[in-house]
């Protein structure tokens, strides 16, 4: 009820602003702002309606609130009512005035200078209405505002739920000629349709369209259930259009409907009754176009019901997913293919050649063969640029080029839309002759306003023409690229069902726009604004760091839904401010700043010194922070306060020397936080992944060494790669949960961490190790699954060139096992859970030697390896044997790649090392599968190659993409 009452005021106010535009009517000066104002507020109000219905049911606080906020809007739209009726009015007067008008000057020939009494007497009678209009909006404008303040108190929560999206219904209509291409997939189809099948085969039998959106999955389903025999041969046929979201009354009415009866009821059991009652016994083919639900609860009470047609009915399902398909317990999946190049080039020329004589044609041509390559196979991508080309007269050497108003009559564009060259346009007209709000179906805008023209025309042009591409109100995603204005237009705080947006090379922006009112922006990312000096308390939308809008910020939140936010290449940044923002504060102003906020990027920024306090309040999991942000600082700043963070990464600090207690989040190794025992004191309590990347000068990492406080108690990752001088760790990783470890081999003590830890995941780096003689004793690890040792440095090379016993973590090869691991040989087992080995450009390393490793030395009680599965052996051009315990491993896999003389040792049957490995059922050899599941592939003429690409990494999958360049 509310939530419809809203939606009418807005719709009002929407009415309003189009009279108001068409007559040069407004109100008196001041109440258009707050007019705005009030829109912007109801629209979040209409956000939390949903869960406020919910909640007045157990709450007489929140009833009571709904009530009011009824009242307010019923008084509203009186108000918002009258104004309209004015507006109507109005303009009816202005109507009978011209008319009159035009009726004296028929009768002289010289218009009189001075107005009539009637059109005073008019006039003073609008400034009065408009006054006190003015009056009442302005009072029910601060009701308003206090229920929105009011609302964050009762804690509602967030509902896309207000808006349902509208696509685009489909009818079993369909043109022919205008479809191409698919030609043996209609044959195919149609004999699928025509099928009788045996007595015990399924009925229905349902047959599934699969494909991206745009690809022709509707339009083939209208060739096959158009075709004559199709609809000789089915008693009723039925096309209902499912969409998304689903509804099961509204799918059990258009079943009804369109098989010739119709329903009012919305009782779905009593719908489904009425679908038994019209297809028993008979055989019908019901076409269920676009559907995307993929839970079996919404489809099988359809199931069911249509059991009841007669033997060989059948179901025919388009969808973009092939989960759905097999949710309808499909008994024939069709996976449609894209369309050749040629194809789309006929569905273009169709329609670009409409009224065109044979030289515009001819012209056409070259610019029509190459959109049909951008078309990637898409029909709907073809129709729609072949509708485009209509408008075009010239070809690839037209000046003219597209122009942004051909974009006018295609308001059926769905999906992505991405607009090119945008600093070209000098007519800001056509930008608004391309009607974008219009375009109600689109989800996700591009606009790129890179171009030739000066940039001191450029400032004002561009905020021009970005005014005019106003967006339809339900885009998802917004990204601007190279915008040269200094101001960004209002329609962007009014896109209040955005969820992305990207601001890219803003050169001249010098403040954020205030995005906080968008309710469920979710991710925003501002990059190489180059202007900007200082963010502070007007991007939260507030006036002043030391004023707070009096009244109004009580129960705000700022960012509501904000979870991902990322700024870099702001090279002029200073200062980040927010407005206190400690959790006290928050409390007693009411004011929640990025209260969902999990993930914080701050890259290239070298001049930024400090960071807002109310990051602390935040529920940030993820921090990515590179040198630049470090030169300002003595210590790391102390990111162990901020109590739900779970990732963290630092990399390029090339001026830190030592990390120490500060970055813990305490003053000194001896002092704790004041009010906090150490028996309570956790640091860094959710960090799951810590990160350190490229520090040249780190020589020391402190930990704080007395007992009783917990650091980093659910560590689970930890990365320190490229810190040459790091020579230790400190004790508190010891007790750490750590099960992966990406460490320099540099290090002294990583094994005493990794020895005291449940490590499964090791990478060993060997870089810059110019003195290593051997792998340290990594066998040891008893809950190790994957270990990779690797030098990353292509210009730096290690000195490793041996791998021995040690590796597996006993002293040498006669001296067998290590003391103390075991009294008796038969319980001496080497890296025990190892499943995964992998070793990569390793250039000195030259031999690999086990223990023996032969049957009958595994029965005398040691075991090497026994859960391996996978080995990968990659540049690594010196190796030349391989262990012999290597024909005792259950190894599913080998992998060599650029290993020329181990290449050559392990060439099948007649390599020296082959016996060692002929026993695993795939080996690959360099780009070449020798072996897969036991056979010879060369032999039996199979032999595999792995080429780029050949995994399907070029497969498309888009809905729908249309980009204009301009």
């Amino acid at each position: 009820m509310a939530e419809a009452l809203v939606s009418t005021l807005l719709e009002l106010f929407a009415s309003i602003a189009v009279r108001e535009a068409e007559q040069e009517i407004r109100l008196v000066v001041g109440v258009d702002t707050e007019v705005r104002k009030l829109e912007g507020k109801l629209r979040i109000i209409q956000a939390v309606l949903d869960d406020a219905e919910k909640k007045q049911l157990k709450d007489k606080a929140v009833k009571l609130w709904l009530k009011k906020f009824k009242d307010t809007s019923y008084e509203m739209d009186d108000v918002l009512d009258e104004w309209n009726t004015a507006l109507i009015k109005s303009e009816i007067e202005k109507n009978e005035e011209n008319a009159e008008n035009e009726s004296i000057a028929k009768k002289r020939k010289v218009w009189s200078f001075f107005p009539s009494p009637s059109f005073l007497f008019r006039q003073v009678n609008k400034l009065v209405l408009r006054h006190d209009i003015a009056h009442k909006i302005k009072e029910l404008s601060g009701n308003i505002d206090e229920l929105f303040k009011e609302r964050v108190g009762y804690g509602f929560d967030l509902s896309e739920g207000t808006v349902e999206v509208v696509r685009i219904k489909t009818t079993s209509l369909v043109d022919v000629s205008a479809i191409v291409g698919r030609d043996r997939e209609e044959d195919a189809l149609v004999r699928n349709l025509l099928g009788e099948g045996s007595e015990g085969e399924r009925s229905p039998y349902v047959i599934s369209l699969v494909g991206m959106g745009g690809i022709g999955k509707t339009s083939l389903a209208q060739l096959a259930y158009n075709n004559p025999q199709v609809q000789a041969h089915f008693e009723k046929t039925m096309w209902v259009c499912v969409s998304h979201p689903f509804n099961q009354c509204r799918v059990a009415k258009a079943i009804l409907e369109d098989g010739g009866v119709s329903s009012n009821l919305n009782d779905l059991k009593t719908l489904l009754k009425e679908i038994c009652y019209l297809i028993w016994g008979k055989k019908i083919l019901l076409v269920l176009d676009d559907v995307w639900t993929e839970e079996t609860t919404d489809w099988e009470p359809f199931k069911l019901a249509l059991n009841y047609g007669a033997q060989g009915s059948k179901i025919l399902v388009t969808t973009r997913n092939e989960r759905v398909a097999r949710m309808v317990d499909s008994a024939s999946i069709s996976n449609l293919s894209v369309l050749s190049e040629d194809d789309c080039w006929l569905i273009i020329s169709k329609l670009a050649f409409v009224r065109k004589d044979e030289k515009q044609c001819e012209q056409l041509e070259e610019l029509g063969r190459k959109l049909a390559n951008k078309c990637k196979g898409l029909p709907l991508a073809a129709k729609t640029l072949g509708s485009l080309m209509q408008f075009k007269k010239g070809g690839m050497n037209d000046s003219e080029g597209c122009k942004l108003g051909e974009l006018k009559n295609l308001n059926h564009l769905t999906g992505y839309l991405n607009i090119c060259g945008l600093g070209n346009v000098m007519d800001v007209q056509e930008a608004e002759n391309a009607e974008l709000k219009k375009k109600v179906h689109l989800r996700h805008l591009d606009l790129w306003f890179y171009g030739g023209v000066e940039e001191n025309i450029r400032v004002k042009n561009d905020e021009l023409v970005l005014n005019a591409l106003e967006p339809p109100p339900y885009l998802e995603i917004l990204k601007i690229m190279g915008f040269k204005g200094i101001m960004y237009p209002n329609w962007i705080m009014s896109l209040t069902n955005l969820k992305s947006l990207l601001l890219n090379r803003c050169d001249n922006l010098e403040h954020f726009p205030s995005l906080w009112r968008l309710p469920f922006l979710e991710s925003l990312e501002i990059s190489n604004a180059y202007s900007v000096k200082k963010v502070g308390v007007e991007f939260l939308g507030i006036e002043s760091n030391n004023k707070k809008d009096k009244g109004s910020t009580s129960s705000l939140g700022l960012f509501p839904n904000l979870k991902s936010l990322k700024f870099s290449g702001l090279e002029e940044w200073e200062e980040w401010h927010g407005m206190g923002g400690m959790r006290e504060e928050e409390e007693e102003c009411g004011v929640t700043i990025m209260p969902r906020l999990e993930s914080l990027s701050i890259l290239n920024c070298p001049k930024l010194k400090t960071l807002p306090n109310f990051l602390e309040t935040t529920p940030l999991q993820e921090l990515i922070m590179d040198a630049y942000q470090l030169f300002n600082f003595e210590h790391l700043p102390p990111l162990g306060k901020l109590p739900l963070l779970k990732t963290l990464k630092i990399k390029d600090a090339d001026i830190v020397k030592k990390v120490g207690v500060e970055f813990l989040g305490i003053e000194s190794n001896n002092k704790k936080d004041k009010g906090l025992t150490s028996s309570s004191l956790i640091l860094f309590p959710n960090l799951k992944s810590l990160i350190f990347d490229s520090f040249g000068e780190w020589e020391e990492w402190d930990g704080i060494g007395s007992g009783g406080v917990t650091i980093m108690p659910r560590l689970e990752s930890l990365s320190i790669l490229n810190c040459p001088k790091l020579k230790a760790l400190p004790n508190f990783l010891e007790t750490t949960p750590l099960q992966d470890l990406r460490i320099d081999a540099r290090i002294s003590d990583w094994m005493t961490i990794a020895t005291s830890t449940r490590l499964k995941e090791l990478h060993l780096y060997l870089t810059g190790c110019i003195n290593l003689e051997h792998l340290p004793p990594v066998g040891k690890l008893p809950f190790l699954e994957y270990l990779k040792v690797k030098n990353a440095s292509f210009s730096t090379k290690d000195s490793l060139k041996k791998v021995g016993v040690e590796f597996l973590g006993i002293e040498s090869n006669n001296n067998k096992k290590d003391e103390g691991s075991t009294s008796s040989s038969s319980s001496l087992v080497l890296f025990p859970n190892l499943k995964s080995l992998e070793f990569e450009n390793l250039e000195e390393w030259e031999e690999w030697d086990g223990m023996g490793g032969t049957r009958e030395e595994e029965e005398g009680g040691v075991t090497i390896m026994p859960r391996l599965q996978n080995l990968s052996i990659v540049r690594c051009p010196k190796l030349k044997l391989l262990p012999d315990f290597l024909c005792t491993i259950p190894l599913k896999n080998l992998k060599i790649l650029e290993c020329p003389i181990l290449d050559d040792r392990c060439k099948r049957q007649t390599g020296e090392e082959w016996s060692k490995i002929s026993h695993i059922p795939t080996i690959q050899i360099d780009f070449f599968f020798v072996q897969v599941d036991g056979r010879n592939q060369f032999t039996e003429g199979n032999s595999w190659m792995l080429t780029p690409g050949s995994e399907g990494h070029n497969l498309i999958n888009v809905c729908y993409s249309f980009v204009l360049t301009l």
